[in-house]
Order: structure tokens, then C-alpha cells, then sequence
């Protein structure tokens, strides 16, 4: 009997070290980038299941064009270095990318992705209003770990240290999480709650927590407004 041929893994970006690169054309190739994520979360939601945090990870991981997307969409900044499954001090996040800039202040982030499932925001419990869900509380605490210890083991990253060099300004350290869609969350009452975790939940200086709708509207608005620059 014939066995069915094991479907190879994706390729992905070398782990543990910082990537240099220089975008080209960044613009183009980003949009055609967004559309194939808004073609799997749209597949996701039509099934019904939504996307599985493994399959968000290796397509981010697939290329350093789609880490850099990670700085743009979130904080409209072009990276000059990306990384996938950074080490920082005894947490690890699932990508990071560094901007160094001869006009303006180096930035250092790193991104935690969860899955966009129906209950990744919400989940139903035992009152009539939905608990926020436990995916999503696990990422936030991920955030709330990194600024509390993570932000002075970033200060301290001999990988993080190698890339910025001898640069005397002050570095600004950022932290992101990227988790859920608003299709799981369709109704007037849960995009309120949305709303006000994030205008109120706030963890620090330099925190950014979205879901995957906002960070691909985010992605689009910033290069709609190059374009017409």
C-alpha cells in the first residue's frame, strides 16, 4: 500500500539571530503580502476555525519581507534588522526586528503572536457576557513579563548590543501583540470591549496590542498614505 508523501514544512527564517536587510520596492511587495494574510484569516473564518497560531507563525517566518511587515504595520517604521524566535533573558518571543536610523533614535521591538481562533478574544463561560479569552490573556501576559523583567534583559542583549554598536542615543524599546480577528467578535457589545482594553489597558511605555483585522487595515492605511505622499 502506498503511503500519502508527508507534507513538507515550510522554510523559514534562520532562528536566534538578527537579519539584516534592505527592502526594495517595499511597498509593492507588501501589499501583495497583506492580501495572501488576509486570504488565509478569510479562509480561517469561513471554515470557521479560524488560524491556528502555528500557521500565523511560519507564515510571518516564511521571509524577512514578512517580519519587517511585523515594524510597519504596528509603527509604520521600516526595520533594518529582523529576527525570529529571539531569546530574551527566559522568555522567548516569536520575532523581533531593530531600526537603525542616522535621523532618529534606534528602535528595538519584540512580537508575540497568538492564534486568531473563535475564542481567541472571547470565550463563552458561565455568565450571560463572554470572558476575554485565554489566548489573548496569555499574550498580554507575555507583555506584562517583558516590560516588568524582559526590558532590561533587552538592554543587556549581546545580539540586540552587536547591532546597535557604538549608537550613543537613547534606545527606544518596544514590545507587540498580535492576536484574534474581529470577524470572532462581530457585535456592537464585544468591539466596545475591544475598544476600551485598548485605549485603558495600557502595560508601560512602547506597548502596541492588536488584533490581526487592525494590524492588516494598520498595514494598509500606512501604505496608502506613501503612496499618495
Amino acid at each position: 500500500m502506498n503511503t500519502p508523501a508527508a507534507v513538507a514544512a515550510p522554510a523559514l527564517v534562520g532562528a536566534g539571530v538578527f537579519h539584516q536587510l534592505t527592502l526594495q520596492g517595499a511597498a509593492q511587495k507588501w501589499l501583495v503580502e497583506i492580501a495572501s494574510l488576509e486570504g488565509l484569516l478569510a479562509t480561517g473564518v469561513s471554515a470557521g476555525v479560524g488560524v491556528f497560531e502555528t500557521a500565523l507563525l511560519h507564515w510571518f517566518g516564511h521571509s524577512l519581507e514578512r517580519i519587517a511587515l511585523l515594524a510597519y504595520a504596528t509603527h509604520g517604521i521600516v526595520p533594518t534588522h529582523v529576527a525570529r524566535e529571539m531569546t530574551l533573558g527566559t522568555f522567548r518571543a516569536d520575532f523581533a526586528w531593530i531600526s537603525i536610523d542616522t535621523n532618529a533614535a534606534p528602535v528595538v521591538c519584540f512580537v508575540e503572536l497568538e492564534e486568531a481562533r473563535p475564542d481567541t478574544l472571547f470565550r463563552q463561560g458561565t455568565r450571560i457576557a463572554p470572558y476575554i479569552g485565554r489566548k489573548f490573556l496569555d499574550g498580554f501576559s507575555q507583555l506584562v513579563d517583558w516590560c516588568c523583567f524582559g526590558h532590561g534583559e533587552a538592554k543587556n542583549h549581546p545580539l540586540v548590543a552587536a547591532v546597535l554598536g557604538n549608537n550613543n542615543r537613547t534606545v527606544s524599546y518596544n514590545f507587540s501583540l498580535i492576536a484574534g480577528l474581529d470577524d470572532f467578535a462581530n457585535n456592537a457589545a464585544l468591539q466596545h470591549r475591544l475598544e476600551w482594553w485598548r485605549r485603558n489597558i495600557i502595560v508601560g511605555d512602547g506597548t502596541t496590542t492588536l488584533t490581526f483585522s487592525a494590524f492588516c487595515q494598520h498595514a494598509k492605511r500606512n501604505l496608502n498614505n506613501v503612496q499618495h505622499l
